[in-house]
């Protein structure tokens, strides 16, 4: 038994071995960084590295420091490292390599053909430019003096900033934070030394483990470092961000087609009062025809017009209950396939689902409004498409309108989906998807026939909101009655316009005449029964639409520019 435990324990050790990365026999045993603030914006930095190979063979280290960062947004912002160096500690130049790696520059130190072991010592510096931040509260430096990207453990002795010594010493605020990324523990002690090369913090030395480092956040008055100016941060920006061009880009091929595809001929200057509504148009199709699309206050329209037209009853159910709503019953006298349009036919088969009544003196079928809520809104894309296509079919769009809208939808999306994996900034994917599925609304074009029609109905909409002192300017306007308040009701509604329609009829139109509709007592008045029609048109609106819910259940370390990290190669 105590010999098998011994294997186990022996073999388990031996497994062990075989996963430990070769990057703990590694370490930093010290790392010196001195970055000398000058007053002409540029950080010169120096990094003694002493690095420790231990038995390992290696070619040399590779340093990685960040140069591309990004806002909350994703607009780009870049330092520049320039100047780059790299000496023996005898300060003989040392083979090196310089290359972008994403974000960052890499600096590849030791020759390919060369391996070495042990200790070995690193003089790296570089000058960095456009790492000062101009903020409010005066000049701002936030550096990873040595960055959390080091897969060894660190010894750091000295670390050190350097600012012009015609800075005040008392108006410099300096915090130092160590530890993993967005760690905010300080470092243990500063101290401050003036020298000839000016104002010198010292940071206290420390111990850091892998994937550790250390962020110095200082901030000064303005007027002792030179800043760029405004011209030189846009010309920046626009180097940085690139991909701003895009949405113009976007915006300038989705203007070229809207030009040549998506505009409607000229129509006359004057618009002409009309008396009547184009032969042979629905009120969804003067919906259409409108605004180039077909809406849900369109549909509810037509079932209006259906109901005038004898097709439906409309009856008022009160609600049950304190917190019940009123409910709306729908009676079919006709047959669904006698309706003039096939969007009325289809629209009637939808409402009217469950089997015939086949009972003398009962309608033809029974619904309530309720009963579609989270189910209609599939069948009225349908409904919707059949109304479009027929446009196109009677000539008054050169392509059917809803297709030509969801293509230039379905575009816009597709811009999105496929730029967030291409381009980093976001407000430039929100643009471009932005700007197509603007032009989306505008892209179906009438032909001559349509903005002939168009101008029509503009016509009729002047004449039913005219107000009544202005009538006798109309010497051909139809008597007022009953049948022409009805006549006219749906289109109204389609246009906007049915409170201003129904005040011309208010001593002229009696709501018990109304036959297609059963309201309350409070409709009984022309007043209420406006109100009664606007409820009405509100729930049609919400059941049609309706759709099934568904439910699914200051500072800190590594936070400013520099930094990265390395290891060896």
């Amino acid at each position: 038994m105590f010999r098998q435990l011994r294997v186990l324990v022996v073999s388990a050790i031996a497994v062990s071995f075989l996963f430990v990365s070769p990057a703990l026999a590694e370490s930093i045993i010290d790392y010196d960084v001195h970055v000398d603030v000058r007053e002409d914006g540029t950080l010169h930095v120096q990094e003694d590295i002493t690095y420790d190979f231990g038995a390992l063979q290696k070619h040399g280290i590779f340093r990685e420091i960040p140069v591309r960062y990004e806002d909350g947004v994703g607009n780009a912002f870049s330092v520049q490292l320039e100047n780059i160096e790299v000496k023996r500690s005898n300060s003989q130049p040392h083979t090196f390599a310089v290359r972008n790696a994403g974000r960052n520059k890499e600096i590849k130190i030791g020759d390919k053909d060369i391996l070495i072991t042990g200790i070995h010592k690193y003089h790296i510096t570089y000058d960095v430019k456009r790492a000062l931040l101009d903020e409010d509260e005066g000049i701002v430096l936030l550096w990873n003096i040595i960055g959390a990207g080091w897969n060894v453990p660190i010894k750091a002795d000295v670390l050190q900033v350097t600012l012009p010594a015609t800075i005040p010493a008392g108006d410099i605020k300096a915090t130092c934070y160590t530890g993993e990324y967005e760690s905010t523990r300080t470092c243990a002690k500063t101290e401050v030394s003036r020298t000839a090369a000016g104002l010198t913090y010292t940071f206290a030395p420390t111990s850091l483990g892998r994937f550790e480092g250390v962020t110095v956040n200082m901030t000064w008055p303005k007027g002792y470092i030179t800043m760029p100016t405004w011209q030189q941060k846009v010309l920046w920006f626009l180097k940085d961000n690139w991909t701003y061009a895009l949405p113009m880009i976007v915006l300038l091929i989705m203007f070229y087609l809207w030009y040549s595809r998506g505009r409607d001929p000229k129509g006359k200057a004057t618009i002409i009062t009309q008396f009547d509504v184009p032969e042979g148009l629905s009120p969804a199709h003067v919906g259409i025809i409108i605004d180039e699309r077909v809406q849900t206050h369109d549909v509810s329209a037509e079932i209006i017009g259906l109901a005038i037209a004898g097709f439906i009853n409309i009856i008022r159910l009160e609600k049950q209950g304190f917190l019940g709503k009123v409910d709306y019953e729908l009676q079919l006298l006709k047959p669904a396939a006698s309706a003039p349009f096939i969007h009325q036919k289809e629209l009637l088969e939808a409402l009217f689902t469950s089997a015939p009544i086949n009972k003398p003196g009962e309608p033809i079928a029974k619904t309530r409004l309720s009963a579609h809520k989270n189910s209609f809104h599939e069948k009225l894309q349908g409904i919707i498409n059949t109304i479009s296509k027929d446009a196109e079919a009677k000539g008054y769009f050169a392509k059917n309108p809803h297709q030509v809208r969801a293509t230039y939808m379905a575009i816009g999306l597709f811009l999105l989906v496929v730029g967030i994996p291409f381009i980093d900034n976001f407000v430039v994917i929100i643009l471009n998807a932005g700007i197509v599925f603007l032009f989306s609304f505008i892209m179906p074009a009438k032909t001559a026939k349509g903005v002939k029609t168009y101008q029509h109905i503009l016509g009729l909409k002047q004449y039913l909101t005219v107000a009544e002192k202005d009538r006798i300017n109309f010497h051909n306007a139809p008597e007022k009655s009953p049948k022409q308040f009805e006549k006219f009701l749906p289109y109204a509604m389609v246009l906007g316009v049915e409170k201003e329609w129904e005040k011309q009829f208010k001593d002229i139109y009696k709501p018990q005449d109304a036959t297609w509709f059963h309201g309350s007592p409070a409709a009984m008045t022309m007043a209420g029964f406006t109100r009664e029609l606007g409820s009405m048109k509100g729930a049609l609106s919400r059941e049609m639409t309706s759709k099934p819910s568904s439910s699914s259940s200051g500072g800190f370390s590594g936070g400013g520019f520099g930094g990265g990290g390395g290891g060896s190669w």
